[in-house]
């Protein structure tokens, strides 16, 4: 199994490979009141919570303030958790190791929770990628706030941005072109590198992030080393 879930002959749809990897190596921790995964310290937080944010911080500062804000949270956490499992099971210098690395790396959705989602399309010749899922986050927007006219899953989009960065060392771009919140089936995720701007703005859903830098925050830790920390 290569980073994705198969159905075995009775219809039982084992974790994806890296979740049974933390759950084999008992890299879940709880200490202190504090849970971590291989170390990375977090807490469990309902979805509805994580919505209403969201939807706080569209209606105080406007849809496309509040989206950069999620994307760039979620492009850090991609990036980082990434280099954290990457870490634990070795590095890719091949392209055929790193599309591996990546189906596997796939399960870090399924392991913080944010829902299963799979690369459709890896392509490091042409630097263009596809995740696509259907998102918890999206599915709860939808049920708290009804069908959407855009796609609203800026940290899945951010993160999946975050993972492709971190695995090729290029700056890239990314954006959802359909979304479970505007009755669509699945959420998906359309990652290019960033000098293909041009080419990427003509397609119908496209959105223009704006990435925030996190280092004028004044935090004592360089925020990318915050996850490592």
């Amino acid at each position: 199994m290569k980073g994705k879930t198969e159905k075995n002959e009775k219809g039982f749809t084992p974790p994806p490979e890296i979740l049974q990897r933390v759950l084999g190596f008992k890299a879940i921790e709880h200490k202190d009141g504090k849970i971590f995964i291989w170390g990375l310290g977090g807490s469990f937080i309902p979805y509805p919570t994580t919505i209403f944010l969201l939807r706080l911080l569209e209606k105080e500062f406007g849809q496309e303030k509040a989206a950069n804000i999620f994307y760039t949270i979620g492009k850090i956490q991609g990036a980082q958790t990434f280099e954290l499992i990457t870490k634990k099971f070795g590095y890719a210098k091949t392209i055929r190791e790193k599309s591996n690395l990546l189906r596997f790396n796939q399960g870090q959705s399924d392991v913080a929770g944010n829902g299963h989602i799979e690369w459709k399309i890896i392509d490091f010749e042409k630097n263009f990628f596809s995740a696509k899922g259907a998102t918890p986050y999206a599915q709860e927007y939808l049920k708290l706030f009804g069908l959407q006219k855009n796609g609203v899953d800026f940290f899945m989009v951010g993160q999946a941005a975050g993972i492709i960065e971190s695995v090729t060392n290029k700056k890239m771009n990314a954006f959802e072109t359909q979304c479970v919140a505007c009755g669509k089936q699945f959420c998906e995720a359309i990652v290019f590198s960033s000098d293909k701007k041009s080419k990427f703005s003509k397609y119908p859903n496209y959105r223009e992030f704006k990435e925030i830098d996190l280092n004028k925050l004044g935090s004592l830790i360089e925020p990318r080393l915050a996850y490592l920390h």
